[in-house]
């Protein structure tokens, strides 16, 4: 039992191999294959954000349907990091200043926000450090706040210098309009609707961010930007002129180690389906369809980003590597598939040469069997017997040989040992004393090199 597991044990090993290989490929087959739930924290339900996730989300479904994505509203970037860190979404929006301690990568930048100051004309406020004292409508709940205070620590203003009113956009919108509060701050797209609406009512100024370029300083992924003159409203111009300010990016990350498909899919769909974006847009929010054509690929050496995910940073590279990396899981597979069949096709191979040696062992203990019988058998009866069995040896190696049962030197060595046999078969009808011994080897392939399946019929020829 022994024996025959060590004969077979280069094809065990083969075959556990080959069993191993079959259950991680399995395995990856139904990972890709298997409806995945994803979800994203959008931020809240009326900005851009969350307005542009559900437009990936309908078109991700309609070309990747095996990911079926649910968009959650939050307050903004801060429950959305806290989601990501909670491990309660796999993707989510934010901006660069609130990543600091996120568990995230990043797989675009989506579009940019703009710092928006829009002020009563009558308050007489034309600059930020104007705000100190004043009433500011901003959502306490979310990263808007937090945004203001971090310029106002820049001008050396605090917390207590102000009056903050409105807990979401919707109540501070209305907290501005009815003059329960002196300026609105917003950190949005332009032309986002409900600042678009406040700065339409005639009761507004732009209050520009003089200081945009010192703020880079202190936060890098903060960038100087332009209003442009009419941005909100042609006639008469709001703002009335070009108005610096401070622009940061909106990110998509994703949570670090989410599926490296879905991360893949979703650049692509950001990248390739603009389009379909856009159309995935409803018209009542028509402000927020050009941002469907300003998705780009992450500048890890601008600002302060995530490291870009895997999956992301492979599909933006895959123009400037070699065509195999970009079927790297194909080639990968072809070339495991090669090694398993080399290595079946060696183990069978050794697994051959075993059988044909046990088969050659067979013969050639039957062959000396035979002689040795031939060399005490008394009888004429018995020679004649023992003769017919050695002649009918060679063709029963032929046919092993043609099975694959034997190899061309096993055959050689059963003929050449049933020659003997024979020649020891007649010496003793004879009656002379039969050979000593059997050649070790066929004495006619011995001589010339050349040996064919036929040289039996040969050798009968020759009798």
């Amino acid at each position: 039992m022994l024996n025959r597991i060590s004969k077979s044990f280069h094809v065990v090993l083969v075959a556990m191999a080959t069993i191993a290989v079959a259950l991680v490929a399995g395995r990856e087959y139904v990972n890709r294959t298997e409806t995945r739930q994803i979800v994203i924290a959008g931020g809240a339900a009326n900005s851009e954000a969350f307005v542009l996730m559900q437009a990936l989300k309908a078109v991700t479904e309609k070309y990747y349907p095996r990911f079926q994505i649910q968009v959650h509203e939050t307050s903004g970037t801060k429950e959305n990091v806290d989601a990501l860190n909670r491990g309660e979404a796999q993707l989510a929006t934010a901006q660069a200043d609130g990543l600091g301690h996120a568990n995230a990568e990043t797989v675009a930048v989506l579009y940019d926000d703009v710092f928006q100051i829009l002020a009563h004309k009558d308050r007489n406020i034309q600059q930020f450090a104007d705000l100190k004292g004043k009433r500011i409508a901003v959502p306490v709940a979310g990263g808007q706040k937090d945004t203001f205070l971090y310029v106002a620590d820049h001008y050396g203003l605090s917390e207590s210098d102000f009056t903050f009113v409105g807990p979401s956009d919707e109540s501070a919108d209305l907290a501005y309009v009815k003059n329960d509060a002196d300026a609105v701050f917003r950190v949005r797209a332009l032309h986002n609707a409900s600042t678009a609406r406040l700065a339409a009512s005639g009761i507004s100024v732009v209050v520009p961010i003089e200081q945009a370029a010192a703020l880079h300083l202190d936060y890098p992924g903060w960038s100087p930007t332009i209003i442009p003159q009419g941005a909100f409203v042609g006639r008469p111009a709001v703002p009335e002129a070009d108005t610096i300010t401070v622009s940061a990016p909106r990110f998509l990350v994703a949570r670090r180690g989410t599926d490296y498909d879905l991360v893949f899919a979703v650049t692509q769909v950001l990248m390739e389906h603009r389009q379909d974006l856009l159309a995935a847009i409803p018209e009542t929010q028509s402000a927020v369809q050009p941002l469907a054509a300003n998705a780009q690929p992450p500048n890890p050496r601008v600002g302060l980003g995530s490291a870009i995910h895997p999956a992301a940073r492979d599909y933006y590279d895959r123009t400037r590597v070699p065509w195999v990396a970009r079927f790297a899981d194909w080639v990968g597979a072809l070339v495991g598939l090669a090694a398993l069949a080399a290595l079946w096709s060696l183990a069978l191979r050794k697994r051959r040469r075993i059988l044909q040696s046990a088969n050659a062992v067979q013969f050639r203990q039957r062959a000396a069997a035979l002689i040795e019988e031939a060399r005490t058998a008394s009888k004429g009866r018995e020679l004649q017997a023992i003769s017919g069995e050695l002649i009918s040896l060679v063709p029963r190696a032929v046919e092993g040989l043609d099975e694959r049962q034997l190899s061309d030197a096993d055959l050689q060595t059963v003929r050449a040992l049933a020659q003997f046999g024979l020649e020891v078969v007649r010496e003793r009808m004879r009656g002379d004393e039969p050979p000593e011994s059997a050649p070790e080897s066929d004495p006619v392939a011995a001589s010339n090199g050349e040996e064919t399946r036929g040289s039996w019929w040969k050798f009968r020829r020759r009798r």
